[in-house]
């Protein structure tokens, strides 16, 4: 009877545990097959573990560390480190998972009164308690190493365990039947289902999401061709298919090793989830053939491989015109790229690809911690036309001769992420440990993304800056419309405002409008990814831009291409300037000139008559011609005027010239004509 009764307790122990992953999603399978293997819920992964398997104390240790530093309480500079991939992705698995379930953790053991009963652990080891109740909890609140009858923790190897995390263990076996029983009264409340069922909807649908996103994995084209990677993934056992295999497809089952190929873009490849560790561990990603990548940063990576295409078949239209010219040396002339943050490298090196092998891409913004590890990944990647630059973006002056050959900016600011599905995934596959806080949010805070967006808004108000720029790619990993859309529309407002009409604009231009109407169905990419539709389309008339939703095929994300566009000037205005150059000679008639051939015409008697001048009309004349006509009649010699008379003189004088001045109407005509001219002073 103690046997049996043992069995049944194990089976209502397993029975409780939710069917579904509260990492990522995983559905359990229900057949006998499956039933004694059991997968790690609290990994991101889909490899199974047996059911009295457990982390090791190394896991509790670090996953802690990292809980820590989500919550703020630590630096980044402060994360542990690991020698295998394998330990890294458990414990930050491990520590999300916590970072996620804290408000149900919180309640259980608030609840529970396991704090009352353990103080010390809440005052010193509240870290460690909360990513190992999450562990605790999703095993059917039981250990690998516990004995089911007598409650008891077995250690195995003393010199490896953690004192600290030993005694949570044994605290938290001992209040075992208290914390489900919390568990189960919050379930009730709320009315939940499953554990799953306690998270916001939003976090529920990531979950699913992150469960049956497929792995994509790009071709480095600097290392191997598309042919070569096909003919070895056959070889390494792999079989591609038209389509991945779901889970409920029981003739080609999810853990078989296939791939299928890309339908948007060439040379991306895609992988069921089922065998993301493989492809990790294999050669081909390990001496960088392969680069694990998210599709979301494949499609800003093809906006600028469309702007270098639109580029170069300029540059080859010139050529034609020129006999005689190299193109490949013309082509290798300019078109460098500025990344404003390097982040991993991951794009670095993607960049570096679609470019000419003679041009460089500039990244900004690198850690000087993180210099030689991006160093590395860039030198396994044969990515070697890359400079990196620890300044800022906004430190780089437009004008400095390093960047004269520039034509693309790519403007990849760090944002909130709020969509990427997988946060253990992203920080595994980009290296980037430094804004994991944001990615363990999961509410956006509203000052936070303001503050961004301010940011934001300087760096790409910086490069429209530099005058021989001629695309700009805004890239976010965001769902807000505050760091997307409206940073944009204020940069545009604001080149508007502050352009001249001689200068030249940014407009924003249609991203990959041939793709953007095939990607609405990158959900359906697979059998047993959901049939969710991405919001990919060009939302409003005036904006043109992409917006991608989170959804089982890919993360979110937001691209705008912006593109320099001269000004029209209108007729008025190209006058305007000829006649500032002098091109043009100011308004008026123009003379008339005759042609040599042609005789002057005579003019009519009537017009010749009318231009004699008559010898009546005297008084026409002006006042010099009546001037010297009165010298020449009047012969009587002018007394001297002394100007230096008596004060009576002076009167009489006075009074002689007013009286004289009266014409009379006989005389008024030679009055006129003796008129005396007026005396020269000084």
């Amino acid at each position: 009877m103690l046997k049996k009764g043992s069995s049944d307790a194990s089976g209502k122990a397993k029975k409780s545990t939710s069917s579904f992953d509260a990492s990522n999603g995983v559905k359990n399978a229900g057949n006998d097959a499956i039933s004694n293997v059991r997968i790690s819920q609290s990994e991101s992964t889909v490899s199974a573990r047996k059911k009295r398997d457990t982390f090791s104390y190394f896991i509790y240790e670090k996953a802690g560390e990292i809980y820590r530093h989500l919550k703020g309480q630590i630096p980044s500079s402060q994360l542990p480190t690991f020698d295998e991939d394998l330990e890294r992705r458990r414990a930050y698995s491990l520590a999300f998972g916590a970072k996620r379930y804290e408000t149900v953790l919180d309640d259980v053991l608030l609840d529970s009164y396991f704090f009352s009963s353990y103080f010390k652990l809440e005052a010193y080891h509240k870290h460690r308690v909360m990513v190992m109740l999450l562990d605790y909890q999703q095993n059917g609140f039981y250990f690998g190493n516990e004995r089911f009858r007598q409650r008891k923790v077995e250690i195995q190897n003393k010199e490896t365990s953690f004192p600290q995390i030993l005694e949570i263990q044994r605290a938290l076996v001992s209040h075992r039947t208290k914390l489900r029983a919390a568990l189960a009264r919050s379930r009730i409340r709320d009315c939940a289902i499953s554990v799953e069922a306690l998270l916001p909807k939003e976090e529920q649908d990531k979950l699913q999401y992150a469960a049956q996103q497929p792995v994509y994995a790009r071709v480095n084209t600097w290392k191997a061709s598309y042919s070569d990677i096909l003919e070895t993934l056959t070889t390494e056992g792999f079989l591609m298919e038209d389509n991945l295999p779901s889970a409920e497809d029981d003739d080609n089952p999810p853990g078989v090793r296939c791939f299928m190929k890309d339908q948007h873009f060439e040379n991306l490849l895609v992988f069921p989830p089922a065998v993301k560790f493989n492809l990790y561990e294999s050669d081909l990603v390990l001496e960088g053939k392969l680069a694990i990548q998210d599709k979301s940063t494949v499609v800003a990576a093809e906006v600028v491989n469309s702007m270098v295409l639109e580029f170069a078949s300029q540059k080859e239209k010139a050529v034609q015109l020129i006999p005689g010219t190299d193109v490949q040396t013309i082509l290798g002339e300019g078109d460098d790229v500025i990344q404003t943050h390097a982040e991993s490298g991951n794009l670095t090196a993607h960049l570096s690809s679609l470019i000419h092998p003679d041009r460089k891409i500039f990244a900004f913004s690198v850690a000087s911690d993180s210099h030689t590890q991006i160093e590395d990944k860039l030198e396994r990647m044969a990515a070697r036309n890359v400079s990196l630059l620890e300044e800022s973006f906004l430190d780089a002056l437009p004008t400095d001769e390093r960047f004269k050959k520039v034509r693309i900016i790519v403007v990849n600011v760090p944002c909130s992420k709020s969509g990427i599905v997988n946060p253990v995934d992203f920080v595994l596959q980009e290296g980037v440990t430094s804004s994991i806080k944001e990615l363990a949010r999961g509410n956006v805070d509203t000052s936070k993304v303001k503050g961004l967006a301010f940011q934001h808004l300087s760096f790409l108000r910086h490069a429209m800056k530099f005058p021989q720029v001629q695309a700009i790619i805004y890239i976010t990993r965001s769902t807000q419309n505050v760091e997307n859309m409206d940073v944009v529309k204020k940069a545009m407002e604001m080149n508007q405002e502050e352009r001249s009409k001689s200068t030249s604009y940014f407009e924003l231009t249609p991203v990959l409008p041939k793709v953007a109407q095939n990607l609405k169905e990158a959900a359906r990419i697979s059998n047993g990814l959901l049939q969710t539709e991405i919001t990919l389309t060009h939302k409003e008339p005036e904006t043109r831009y992409l917006s991608l939703e989170p959804s089982a095929a890919m993360n979110g994300g937001f691209v705008a291409l912006l593109k320099r566009q001269k000004p029209v000037e209108t007729a008025q205005e190209v006058l305007e300037r000829a006649a500032k150059k002098g091109l043009m000679k100011p308004k008026g008639k123009p003379a008339r000139i005759n042609s040599p051939r042609e005789k002057p015409k005579p003019r009519a008697q009537a017009d010749m008559t009318r231009l004699r001048i008559k010898d009546a009309a005297v008084g026409n004349l002006s006042d010099n011609e009546e001037d010297r006509n009165s010298l020449k009649v009047s012969n009587t010699p002018r007394k001297p005027r002394s100007w230096h008379g008596s004060a009576e003189n002076l009167s009489k004088s006075n009074t002689k010239d007013a009286v004289s001045s009266i014409p009379s109407p006989s005389q008024g005509a030679v009055k006129k004509k003796g008129k005396q001219p007026k005396p020269f002073m000084f």
